[in-house]
């Protein structure tokens, strides 16, 4: 590989990607996301800082919440470790791996491709079954895996009701719908 072709490609060889100081890249402004920077946080966490910001000019086109969740961590005392394969000191000064943008070649189209990252991966969805397969099998190995991935133990609980749509949860207003077994020696009564 030429010299030249490996300086336009970051240190893994990724074509438009290199190293950016966080303190230079600049917040798309006009972004109408809003995040959730506190999950990043916990997320970064538990799995390292492993993502590519992508960046037009100086700006943060798609990753303004994860340089936010950075300089939170930052200002706890935080520094990238062994897990955090996108981001490094580098003379004192953290720098995360970026991928340049800058061939969209107006603003507004920027612009839309923020929008289009935005908004396409909300349009995404789950197969329920799969993802509670998925949540159920990484909560039995690692709770803290669990909460890093944006789940809950409730929003779990939805899921799984939610492909058993037979469940009825108890509560005292189905008391007289319910049919009970009981026991003959101490009483203790449990739904059929």
């Amino acid at each position: 590989m030429e010299c030249c072709e490996r300086a336009r490609m970051g240190d893994d060889g990724l074509k438009g990607s290199r190293w950016y100081r966080l303190d230079d890249i600049q917040l798309w402004a006009d972004n109408p996301n809003q995040g959730n920077v506190g999950g990043i946080i916990t997320s970064i966490h538990e799995f390292g800082y492993n993502d590519v910001v992508q960046m037009w000019h100086d700006r943060a086109q798609g990753g303004n919440h994860r340089k936010r969740a950075l300089h939170d961590l930052l200002r706890s005392g935080w520094q990238p470790g062994e897990r955090d394969r996108a981001a490094r000191l580098n003379d004192g000064h953290l720098e995360i791996l970026g991928l340049d943008v800058s061939h969209l070649e107006t603003e507004q189209e920027a612009n839309a491709f923020g929008l289009a990252l935005n908004n396409l991966t909300r349009e995404g969805w789950d197969d329920p079954a799969k993802l509670a397969a998925l949540l159920q099998d990484i909560k039995a190995v690692n709770e803290s895996a669990f909460i890093a991935s944006g789940y809950d133990g409730d929003k779990l609980d939805a899921l799984l009701r939610g492909l058993n749509p037979d469940f009825q949860e108890y509560d005292e207003s189905v008391e007289g719908e319910v049919e009970w077994h009981e026991c003959p020696e101490c009483g203790h009564k449990w739904p059929k």
